[in-house]
């Protein structure tokens, strides 16, 4: 269907050339966010949220920001209307946490595409929005994008994502087809990923109010656990000991059993090595 109603979201990682021109017809908007309009022509739409005061504190460069959004001449969704930016529009935040009935937006990019839904669009395409597994900032987006393309996928939006991009496929130490196929050095990667969660979590982050509707959306997103669609409950706990039941393979054996093969795995993986090295 060539006429469906689309959207191209593109990033920092290089411009839409037209590759898929052939296939979408006329109907089809260029969304871009924050400095992505320096690579990419014929946007329709700049998403920036992140005021640009925070990341652009030397005033020169800030005018020639100001300079050049104005000059588009397209909608700027911003968290609210910006005094300088004429054709700037408060992006409807709220709304959308109304309309899902939960809030779960980790980046700009999320919330483009849940506005995409939103707005009736029937195909979203993702141009060179990688997500890199060793990439700090996009690494811990991924799961947010995938959640919300899979919302739209499952809402029949046809998704379309170069094949450069990390989106909607699993990580490189994981399996496309769980318990079909097995890594053997696998477990080491997750113990290493783990063990740096760990670390993680340790850690308490702080937050600011980045918008005079942040405190609203906040307790928006409280509530909405409790209240909306997708809920968060209360869950009771008991000593471990009194939680086994009485079964023919103990958890405790299982566990050990589980080591046995990692250990095995280990092995077979050194073994892979070193016929590498002899035959290198």
């Amino acid at each position: 269907m060539a006429d469906k109603k689309t959207v191209i979201i593109t990033g920092m990682f290089g411009p839409y050339l037209g590759e898929l021109n052939d296939q979408l017809g006329e109907n089809v908007e260029i969304w871009g966010c924050n400095m992505s309009y320096t690579l990419q022509p014929g946007l329709t739409g700049l998403f920036i949220f992140d005021p640009p005061e925070h990341w652009l504190p030397n005033k020169d460069k800030y005018e020639a920001f100001i300079a050049d959004v104005n000059d588009l001449g397209i909608p700027i969704y911003m968290q609210e209307k910006h005094e300088r930016i004429p054709r700037s529009v408060p992006f409807p935040a709220e709304a959308l946490i109304d309309e899902y009935g939960f809030a779960y937006f980790q980046s700009t990019l999320t919330w483009q595409v849940a506005y995409a839904i939103s707005q009736g669009f029937e195909r979203i395409i993702m141009h060179r929005i990688h997500c890199m597994p060793d990439s700090a900032e996009y690494f811990p987006q991924k799961a947010g994008m995938d959640f919300w393309l899979g919302m739209a996928y499952g809402r029949g939006v046809e998704i379309m994502i170069s094949d450069d991009s990390h989106l909607c496929r699993p990580h490189p130490w994981h399996s496309p087809i769980y318990g079909y196929e097995q890594k053997i050095d696998g477990d080491i990667i997750a113990q290493a990923i783990s063990g740096i969660l760990r670390q993680l979590l340790r850690l308490t982050p702080k937050w600011e109010n980045g918008s005079p509707i942040a405190d609203r959306l906040r307790d928006k997103y409280t509530s909405m656990k409790r209240e909306g669609q997708l809920k968060f409950y209360e869950f009771k706990e008991i000593p471990r000991k009194d939680a086994i039941l009485p079964t023919r393979l103990s958890l405790e054996e299982k566990r050990a059993e589980t080591q046995h093969v990692r250990d095995l795995n280990r092995a077979k993986l050194a073994a892979v090595k070193a016929r590498e090295e002899e035959t290198a």
